[in-house]
């Protein structure tokens, strides 16, 4: 006869708990949401990354106070001013954007060389507001390869659909230099009026 320790009553209930919970995680449709949904379980996110070319002047907000910027596009000409120097690929991504579902993030950061010069981009999740991430600048460099040493921007636009439209960002952004901080669409950092 086995003896009924509470140990043993704890185990037993824990195992009872767990079995509709995996029940409902299994369930097929539950969510309603892509693979890239997090937060608010009744809320559906998807993001699509479009990497634009590095270049060797970004957007006037200064790198030695922050490691990179984060803006929030809800509208085809607020983009307009970010497509100047970018080839025709990143163009039509972003003219393909349908702003009634969809808004773009635009994200730059910097680099202390030319092969710092892509970012890569972990997951995105939205809880309410505002739509958060995280993204760091990557060295491209082949083995032995020697890197122009020259600031270089690496920038990519997100196209964000969710339901509700996120008015927020935010970004935990970490430069090519190791520095790390969280940006935000609201923050003002821009100094050029470019993007007005």
């Amino acid at each position: 006869m086995t003896r009924l320790t509470r140990r043993a009553s704890v185990r037993r209930l824990a195992a009872l708990c767990a079995l509709p919970l995996a029940a409902c995680i299994d369930e097929p449709g539950d969510g309603g949401g892509s693979d890239d949904d997090d937060g608010d379980p009744g809320a559906s996110l998807t993001t699509d990354v479009h990497h634009a070319a590095a270049r060797s002047v970004g957007l006037e907000w200064d790198y030695r106070e922050r490691p990179g910027i984060c803006l929030l596009i809800d509208d085809a000409d607020d983009a307009d001013p970010l497509l100047e120097d970018v080839g025709e690929e990143t163009e039509a991504f972003v003219r393909e954007t349908d702003f009634e579902e969809s808004v773009l993030l635009y994200v730059e950061s910097i680099g202390p060389d030319a092969c710092h010069d892509r970012l890569e981009f972990g997951e995105f999740s939205v809880e309410n507001e505002p739509v958060s991430g995280e993204a760091a600048v990557a060295d491209s460099a082949e083995d032995d390869e020697v890197c122009s040493t020259v600031l270089t921007y690496p920038r990519a636009f997100v196209r964000v659909t969710a339901d509700p439209l996120p008015t927020h960002a935010e970004m935990t952004l970490t430069d090519g230099n190791g520095d790390q901080d969280t940006v935000r669409s609201d923050d003002d950092a821009v100094e050029s009026t470019a993007t007005d």
